[in-house]
């Protein structure tokens, strides 16, 4: 049975973000120049110098990954946006533009006497899909507005529950199957080993968990020194098998046992 949980930390597959502005006068616009509110943008990636990692870093946060330059021209100003990428933050956005799917949930084998869980859902997009095949969906995430949009769907078998992936709010082996969808890259990265424990206390003997990650040679993910190989996955769920291999255009992902 499901028991009582209070959300902490954030999960969710993009970076938090501080951002400073710096407004910069341009000369008056020749006739070519675009006309006033149409914006030009121009994004640059600077990749930083190592900081040591207890040095403090405006905004808080740990050393960044990388920085970018954001420049965009409207009217007759310019305004710089300064992003510093900050602790590999999760952000309760959606990958359905990079992944059917069906073509996810498939290798899971989902049946209607089945519990699933999917893990750091996002918006709940697996989720929803998943719903039709199985006979409950725990979806959790800490992103408080994707828990709000996925509960407004009204789908009975669905429960979308705001929580830290540290802390689930489930019984031991209350569920089927995982789902863990562009989400253990993050829980490395952040070094929240504990929410790995948690799954594995969450699934039952024998069942089954489906991690995709993107590929290091994807153009398209998080930044490449904290994309997951193979190994380094299976490296966290020591004592479990893989029991088949998927391949994606952007990702690739492992039904492990």
């Amino acid at each position: 049975m499901p028991y009582g949980g209070s959300p902490q930390g954030a999960q969710s597959e993009h970076s938090s973000l501080v951002q400073e502005n710096i407004l910069f006068s341009l000369p008056p616009p020749r006739r070519s120049a675009p006309r006033e509110g149409v914006m030009l943008k121009l994004m640059l990636f600077v990749k930083m110098a190592e900081l040591p990692a207890n040095e403090p870093i405006q905004g808080g946060g740990r050393k960044p990954y990388q920085d970018h330059l954001l420049f965009e021209t409207k009217g007759l100003s310019m305004v710089v946006k300064h992003w510093s990428l900050m602790e590999h933050h999760h952000s309760g956005k959606s990958s359905q533009k990079f992944l059917d799917p069906l073509a996810v949930i498939a290798p899971l084998g989902l049946n209607s006497d089945m519990i699933l869980l999917d893990a750091g859902c996002g918006d709940g997009h697996y989720a929803i899909v998943s719903s039709g095949f199985v006979k409950e969906v725990f979806a959790i995430d800490n992103d408080a507005a994707a828990i709000r949009s996925l509960e407004t769907k009204g789908i009975k078998n669905i429960k979308a529950i705001r929580s830290d992936l540290a802390s689930i709010p489930l019984d031991d082996g209350y569920v089927d199957a995982i789902l863990l969808v562009n989400v253990l890259h993050g829980l490395v990265a952040n070094r929240e080993f504990e929410a790995i424990n948690e799954l594995r206390r969450v699934l039952r003997p024998g069942g089954l968990i489906s991690v995709i990650e993107f590929s290091k040679d994807s153009p398209s993910g998080p930044p490449k020194e904290i994309r997951l190989t193979e190994r380094e996955i299976l490296s966290h769920f020591k004592g479990m098998v893989v029991k088949s291999r998927q391949k994606y255009e952007c990702h690739f992902g492992m039904i492990l046992s």
